[in-house]
């Protein structure tokens, strides 16, 4: 076999070219096949503005066709949705049963364009998907000839960055979280106090720029908390004049934001269609006016930019591709980190969401300063993370080492903070050392108070109240347990009996 098999799953040509359409801001989308065909997909993008049908062949129409069906569901769409444009796709079966895709358009008695997009899943690259969209997208207007030149030059150099150090470059590669981000964010911290100058560079692609352009804005926002902004220089592929609709507003949408934050860019290196071909933008920008800096940190789709752009650079990157992270270390990038959710989360906005990395780095700085930036974390939160700064800093009576001894138990309470996950139980101890307490604290969707220690006042808890906190607490959990029959229902309540159990341990723990 002359030509390399690659066994690990890629993108589906289908799929880019349901993205495609979302990008050219068309109304309704009929995938031609099966109902779960791309479904995830299909799902998501309803949350971007599209609407997505789909004519959901069955084993019969497998046999004898379903051009009736087809016509049938455009003739509902149009009813339900009265829409400016439309699409029709197609799937790996509408192919093999050589469905006519433009018969049924013909058949439509209507003035809205409809496009028929001829495609499937067999392709070897996704990129293909692309351009079966944009092709009648010029014949029907809504894309000009000079664009279509301009996104066929770009989907080239896409293919060949996946097949030269992308997901296309092995046989098999297997998915990796990447490195930590909390040992990520701490290095970045030490760069950034020991003076070391940074390239912050945004080179993400369509609207994944805003999960990734959290990413910029967090490591400038902690280098002028500690007055070292100066050190950074940030470039950007935020050209609102490069791209089709939607992909021109998420760059604008971008951009605001940054203003309002008053993040300065030093250099815009293209658009957000153009992530592939920016590595010869910043080879020129740092082997020019941006030489002579220490590190850079790149977000989006680092491998597309070669590492010898940066030279003796230290390189940061930070991906949403699982099988991305081998090559970029065997490129040589020191770090690389994945946000392994990002899409999901980019879908359906206009403006810059939190990133796991961003809030992992404030929440290392609010260590450091001793004071919360992320303003989204309730005052229970905020309370219970001060109790255990003044901790392990000594501010509470006792000798340093109760301190020390403490200070294992509590590390629990500041990972879970720094990574955001809910907190249910959590052992804690009390502005009097020699009291401990079980805090119940709710999670950050719930708008119940929480225990009376955890109102978000700094005041010193009455040593009563928790005991007729536990008590009363106690009591619930005797009650339950005598009304409740020993039932397949009581296996399935695992977590609450762990709790009981540790309430009673406390309470003995107390009255010991």
């Amino acid at each position: 076999m002359s030509e390399r098999m690659i066994i690990h799953p890629r993108p589906s040509s289908i799929v880019a070219s349901l993205y495609t359409l979302r990008d050219l801001k068309i109304d309704v989308a009929i995938l031609h096949g099966p109902p779960g065909c791309s479904f995830k997909h299909a799902r998501l993008l309803e949350e971007d503005g599209i609407h997505v049908l789909t004519t959901a062949m069955d084993e019969n129409d497998f046999v004898f066709g379903a051009h009736d069906k087809l016509t049938a569901t455009l003739k509902k769409a149009i009813e339900l949705f009265s829409p400016k444009s439309m699409a029709i796709v197609g799937t790996c079966t509408s192919m093999i049963i050589g469905e006519e895709l433009s018969d049924a358009a013909k058949e439509i008695d209507t003035d809205i364009p409809i496009l028929c997009v001829e495609i499937h899943a067999g392709q070897a690259n996704n990129t293909r998907g692309v351009m079966a969209v944009l092709e009648p997208a010029v014949r029907a207007g809504l894309v000009t000839p000079e664009e279509l030149k301009r996104q066929e030059i770009l989907l080239k150099a896409a293919t060949d960055v996946e097949l030269k150090t992308g997901a296309a470059s092995r046989d098999y590669l297997g998915p990796s979280r990447g490195d930590l981000k909390y040992k990520v964010a701490a290095h970045i911290l030490e760069l950034i106090r020991n003076d070391k100058r940074g390239l912050l560079i945004l080179n993400a692609k369509k609207e994944t720029a805003y999960m990734f352009a959290d990413e910029l804005v967090a490591v400038y926002e902690t280098a002028k908390a500690l007055g070292k902004e100066k050190n950074l220089a940030l470039f950007a592929n935020l050209d609102e004049n490069c791209g089709l609709p939607r992909v021109r507003e998420h760059a604008l949408n971008i951009l605001k934001v940054f203003r309002e934050k008053n993040i300065p860019i030093a250099e815009i290196i293209g658009g957000l269609d153009e992530y592939a071909v920016t590595g010869d933008k910043v080879a020129e920008l740092t082997s020019g006016k941006y030489s002579g800096y220490d590190y850079a940190f790149i977000a989006g789709v680092p491998h597309a930019i070669p590492t010898d752009a940066f030279g003796s650079m230290e390189i940061i990157s930070v991906t949403n591709g699982p099988r991305q992270v081998l090559p970029m270390k065997e490129m040589g990038h020191r770090f690389v980190m994945v946000e392994i959710d990002l899409h999901p989360k980019t879908l359906g906005i206009d403006t810059i969401v939190p990133s796991e990395f961003g809030d992992t780095l404030r929440s290392m700085l609010a260590d450091e300063t001793g004071k919360w930036q992320n303003s989204r974390l309730r005052p229970e939160i905020t309370f219970l993370w001060s109790s255990w700064h003044k901790l392990t800093e000594g501010e509470y009576p006792g000798k340093k080492n109760h301190c020390n001894l403490r200070k294992r138990r509590h590390r629990k309470i500041k990972h879970r903070l720094q990574c955001g996950s809910r907190l249910r139980w959590c052992r804690l101890l009390c502005h009097d050392h020699r009291l401990r307490s079980e805090k119940r604290l709710i999670d950050h969707a719930s708008g119940r108070p929480a225990h009376p220690d955890c109102s978000g006042s700094a005041q010193k808890p009455q040593r009563h109240q928790k005991r007729r906190y536990h008590l009363r607490r106690l009591r619930r959990c005797q009650m339950r347990r005598s009304r409740r029959p020993r039932t397949g229902r009581r296996l399935r309540r695992k977590r609450h009996h762990r709790r009981d159990r540790t309430a009673q341990k406390s309470l003995s723990g107390i009255h010991g």
